[in-house]
């Protein structure tokens, strides 16, 4: 593994989705991919990467009566993390309305912490799990709140390419078995 600062993971939701099957970390076919991810931040030592960034379904909060975030939560703690829950629709980047969860862990030295407090991307049941498992590092740095809504249109970011640009296939490929 190249030494890297951050690492990112953003894993099948089918496991832990309200429209999924809800089968969780542990007993899912495709969200347990969780575990390898861990395993190799484990693996690579004091190589670690100074932060984590996780990334899924709102869901993944109450997968298995919560059982599922908070073994999350553990397995960063004992990789050496301290982390930060949050919730945020995704309209506030991108032009869609999708909630999303993320955990962001950081190494002990790059922690910061201010007062728990309620707020748009760290409702109430955040909160609540601070307070109910003393035990997790978790923290909650000062954030600056992000803007409601992404100030672009889809038009202003989709890539718009003449019909002779060579990104696209001829006909004679496109009309091929298993082309794509």
């Amino acid at each position: 593994m190249p030494d890297v600062e951050i690492a990112t993971a953003s894993f099948p939701c089918t496991d832990l989705s309200l429209a999924g099957n809800r089968a969780g970390l542990v007993d899912g076919n495709e969200s347990s991919i969780l575990a390898e991810f861990f395993r190799i931040i484990g693996e690579m030592e004091d190589r670690k990467p100074l932060g984590i960034l996780l990334e899924n379904v709102p869901g993944f909060a109450t997968s298995n009566g919560g059982a599922d975030l908070l073994a999350t939560i553990v397995w960063l703690n004992e990789l050496g993390y301290s982390c930060d829950i949050l919730k945020i629709d995704a309209r506030r980047f991108v032009p869609q309305s999708r909630s999303r969860l993320f955990i962001v862990g950081f190494q002990p030295e790059l922690v910061t912490q201010s007062e728990w407090m309620r707020s748009d991307i760290r409702p109430n049941w955040i909160f609540e799990t601070a307070l109910n498992y003393p035990h997790l590092q978790l923290h909650a740095p000062l954030l600056p709140t992000p803007p409601a809504e992404a100030s672009y249109s889809l038009a202003q970011i989709v890539e718009h390419f003449r019909p002779q640009n060579k990104i696209w296939w001829e006909i004679s490929r496109e009309r091929q078995p298993n082309a794509r």
